[in-house]
């Protein structure tokens, strides 16, 4: 995939193995295994339907116009609005049964309350 991708002009994210980018246009191509997001501006269409037409030419793929859910993540967007909300709940399901936490008391909220003060030193590089 990545050398597919490449092939098209999309650019690597160094830090980020499975994102690339337009080297020119706001579109990111995110995949993981077998699933991939291809999202961009809306003026972009013509360009985002040329790297899905190419990777279409190499590969199997079926296209679900309208996703909902993209590595476990749920994604609810509010078109009007121009609103898009990830939210990670299956995850976090998920991970209250792997640990066994189904029947903890609930919190009303996860911080303690305290105020949070910004740090005014330096990052280290470890």
């Amino acid at each position: 995939m990545s050398a597919a991708l490449q092939s098209m002009g999309l650019k690597a994210v160094l830090d980020e193995p499975c994102l690339y980018i337009h080297p020119t246009e706001p579109i990111f191509v995110f995949f993981y295994v077998d699933d991939i997001l291809i999202v961009g501006h809306l003026s972009c269409c013509w360009q985002i339907e040329d790297i899905l037409k190419q990777l279409q030419d190499r590969f199997e793929i079926r296209q679900i116009p309208q996703f909902t859910l993209f590595l476990n993540t749920r994604v609810v967007r509010d078109r009007q609005k121009g609103k898009l909300w990830l939210c990670l709940d299956q995850y976090l399901k998920k991970l209250v049964l792997i640990y066994h936490l189904e029947y903890l008391k609930p919190s009303a909220t996860p911080l303690l309350g305290q105020e949070l003060i910004p740090y005014k030193g330096e990052a280290t590089q470890n």
